[in-house]
């Protein structure tokens, strides 16, 4: 039998550990927190890097760093437009730096994210340079395509950081494989994963396709709709070009609802259990592509005029990143998010309740 004291220094022992989990909870909670307004804040940055081209001000600006000498040009015209996308980048990329530093300080359970963190700030800046590059240069087709893929890849990343950084995943381990060894998903489970990682690859691509339309200046190759010069198909390399954006696009549409349907249909079996950011993103998908292709439309009636031209490209990044949520969050970080977070007191709204003020 344990004697008084033994009992009360076990006690000890276990309150000052409960403190100390709970304390570097919190702490990991706002990491993620950050990771999740980087990625919201690089979104909203492609919304106002797809302003530039459509109003003509990409080379508004014509030197890199500064625009005409100075970081404060006068914000008139297409200065407003270029130099607010760089103030932009800026802001986005500081965002970074920022997530970096706190990944390393916070020591994460996963060694690996530590790797990952000073990746996405060698492809942040990365990005910045292609983009001094498309100015440089006077805005060559394959360095502005490129800047935009860098720029989707970079988003991309964020999203798959994010879903790392969630402080349940890998807690009480230093190696993923406990992750693995928790999820034991049937043959179809992983299927429909892949039908969902081939969904956004096929997405990312046709948002390639369009920044080639666009950097070639093929965007009004075929004013009408939905045919081009009353044809299927031009003889003419920029309408060619063109209509294979739009054929891509139906395609791709069939694509991401038929994963959609997919996904959807396997977390209705069960064997994946709840998944609800899963579920919400793949019935956010269909919906994105609908109000996508009648955004492309809207475009072409409306001379690629810049606001249709930006919300289609912010669309097509959003219809990505509900894809790779989708694939993710049927994948083994979700399993490990709920399996292995900390015991902590939590209120009726789902919080966590601040140590001390438990009933």
């Amino acid at each position: 039998m344990s004697s008084p004291v033994q009992v009360a220094l076990i006690a000890a022992l276990t309150g000052e550990w409960s403190s100390i989990q709970s304390r570097r909870f919190g702490v990991l909670m706002k990491v993620w927190y950050w990771a999740i307004a980087t990625t919201v804040a690089t979104l909203v940055l492609l919304g106002v890097g797809g302003t530039v081209n459509p109003t003509g001000s990409s080379l508004a600006c014509p030197d890199w760093p500064t625009c005409y000498g100075t970081f404060f040009p006068e914000m008139t015209g297409g200065v407003l437009f270029e130099h607010s996308h760089r103030i932009a980048a800026t802001v986005v990329g500081f965002m970074t730096c920022i997530l970096a530093v706190s990944i390393w300080r916070s020591r994460p359970p996963q060694r690996r994210l530590r790797v990952l963190a000073v990746s996405v700030v060698a492809l942040v800046i990365f990005q910045g340079v292609l983009g001094g590059l498309t100015v440089i240069f006077k805005l060559p087709t394959a360095i502005s395509t490129a800047h935009l893929a860098i720029a989707m890849g970079f988003f991309s990343f964020l999203i798959y950081l994010t879903f790392l950084l969630w402080p349940g995943h890998g807690m009480s381990t230093d190696s993923p494989v406990a992750t693995e060894s928790a999820w034991r998903p049937s043959g179809r489970a992983h299927l429909t994963r892949r039908i969902a990682a081939v969904a956004a690859l096929a997405v990312y691509v046709q948002i390639l396709l369009g920044a080639l339309v666009r950097h070639m200046g093929a965007g009004l190759a075929c004013p009408d709709i939905p045919f081009c010069h009353g044809a299927l198909w031009s003889s003419l390399g920029p309408a060619q070009l063109h209509m294979a954006h739009r054929y891509a696009g139906v395609l791709v549409a069939f694509m991401v609802v038929a994963a959609a349907i997919t996904v959807l249909r396997e977390i209705r079996m069960g064997d994946l259990g709840a998944r609800p950011v899963a579920r919400v993103a793949a019935h956010l998908a269909p919906w994105l592509v609908v109000v996508q292709v009648g955004v492309g439309l809207w475009m072409v009636a409306r001379n690629i005029h810049w606001v249709p031209a930006t919300v289609h490209l912010v669309l097509g990044a959003t219809l990505l990143g509900s894809l790779l949520v989708a694939f993710l969050g049927l994948g083994p970080m979700a399993v490990q998010a709920v399996s292995t977070a900390p015991d902590l007191p939590i209120d009726e709204a789902g919080l966590v309740v601040p140590e001390g003020s438990a009933a």
